[in-house]
């Protein structure tokens, strides 16, 4: 066997001798056959089709790559003045957060609730670390800590993330077929988890959250999630209604958060003064690298979206999804964070009403720099009853796909079974 694996490589090697290209390829081939699934190969082709080889040409291309790929989504969206229309329909709450202090104790507690990972980010500390020297330097950090939360700054240091490229699929020498990975600052984590609690319980406090929202939830699941879709839907059915359910996929949702709308919105749910000034220095100068074959990329500065790895951006991206509800009085919505379903029951089937709302979200998604991708949302219609009118859905002159099952938050949805259940 050994043998008639060397002779094929052998022969391959020799018969593309002349075509450095193939020859790089089949070479990685080889090596990756023992070194795991996330081995790199030594060449690359960048848009311009041109190959590169070394390390430092790589990683920076990586780097480029990523850090431009909400940018360029942003920017192929239309035009849209991000002026009070953005925000005009969120109810300016009267009330305005205050942000406590910590105390070494609660440090060390946050500290300890974090999985001992061995991943080192840019100083070269990884959790399992800090873990073991915590009670050593609880202090100081505490003192950095209260600093920040007391001047409303985000220390410049937390800002810069280590990236780490993963091979998703396809083409192992395309960019494209890549998606990052964020190694934040072990101190950052824990700077935002404190800041995190007392956010979070300034929201769960005050129901800013839509009831519609699962997604980063206490006491919230996906499972429950479903159970509200499929109960729409049974009900729908049960009263010989016709139930039509849109599942929309939003391309790179946490890659386009813009920034200045985020903090607009956040100043409605009334994070002011001292809060919206250290969330706005949170966001504001971050920078990233990609760390390849031991080799470092240049920094570059990350413009748009939420931080990935971070433990402050899943909250913040619901709040910037959060007005999406009002959009519409005649939609369910269930959301868990980009998950989107919106479901419109009726006794008859109207897809020119179907049309008209689905046609106000790509509105909402497009002065919110959210890119709704038609290609890839879909619909189904439930009903125990025949369908005797065109069922044709088509938003900005795209077919919208009608589907007979979908999966939706790790669960497949199937059109026969529930129409045969109830």
């Amino acid at each position: 066997m050994r043998s008639s694996k060397r002779n094929y490589y052998s022969k391959l090697l020799e018969g593309n001798k002349s075509n450095i290209k193939n020859t790089w390829r089949i070479l990685n081939d080889v090596i990756k056959k023992g070194s795991g699934t996330n081995s790199l190969p030594n060449i690359f082709l960048t848009k311009d089709n041109q190959e590169i080889y070394q390390s430092k040409e790589i990683a920076n291309e990586f780097n480029k790559y990523f850090t431009e790929i909400g940018p360029n989504l942003a920017k192929d969206i239309s035009n849209t003045k991000l002026d009070a229309d953005a925000v005009s329909k969120i109810t300016n709450l009267d009330k305005t957060i205050f942000i406590q202090g910590t105390n070494e104790n609660e440090v060390i507690t946050v500290v300890k609730t974090f999985k001992s990972k061995k991943s080192a980010d840019l100083h070269g500390f990884d959790m399992s670390v800090v873990k073991e020297i915590i009670e050593i330097i609880a202090k100081p950090l505490t003192h950095i800590c209260n600093q920040s939360l007391q001047s409303g700054r985000f220390p410049e240091r937390m800002k810069v993330a280590k990236v780490i490229p993963i091979y998703k699929a396809g083409d192992k020498h395309d960019f494209s077929n890549y998606r990052p990975i964020s190694i934040l600052s072990q101190f950052s984590k824990i700077l935002e988890t404190i800041f995190h609690k007392r956010l979070y319980d300034f929201i769960e406090h005050h129901d800013i959250l839509s009831e519609q929202q699962y997604g980063f939830r206490r006491d919230r699941t996906t499972s429950l999630a479903i159970v509200d879709l499929v109960e729409k839907i049974s009900d729908a059915i049960d009263n010989k209604q016709y139930a039509v359910g849109v599942f929309l996929d939003l391309t790179k949702a946490f890659d386009t958060v813009n920034h200045d709308l985020l903090i607009k919105k956040l100043c409605r749910y009334g994070i002011r003064g001292v809060a919206y000034d250290w969330i706005k220095s949170y966001l504001d100068n971050r920078f990233q690298y990609v760390h390849i074959n031991n080799t470092d990329s240049q920094l570059l500065t990350v413009t748009t979206g939420i931080p990935q790895g971070s433990v402050l951006g899943p909250l913040l991206f619901v709040l910037y999804i959060n007005d999406i509800c009002l959009v519409s009085k005649t939609l369910h919505f269930i959301l868990f964070a980009d998950d989107t379903n919106v479901s419109f029951g009726k006794d008859l089937i109207k897809m020119d009403k179907v049309e008209k709302e689905i046609h106000a979200l790509k509105c909402w998604f497009n002065l919110n720099k959210l890119t709704l991708n038609l290609n890839k949302t879909t619909f189904i219609i439930f009903t125990n009853r025949a369908i005797t009118v065109d069922t044709h859905l088509k938003i900005n002159n795209t077919e919208i796909e009608r589907v007979n099952e979908i999966t939706f938050l790790g669960v497949t949805i199937e059109k026969v079974k529930l129409e045969t259940a109830y």
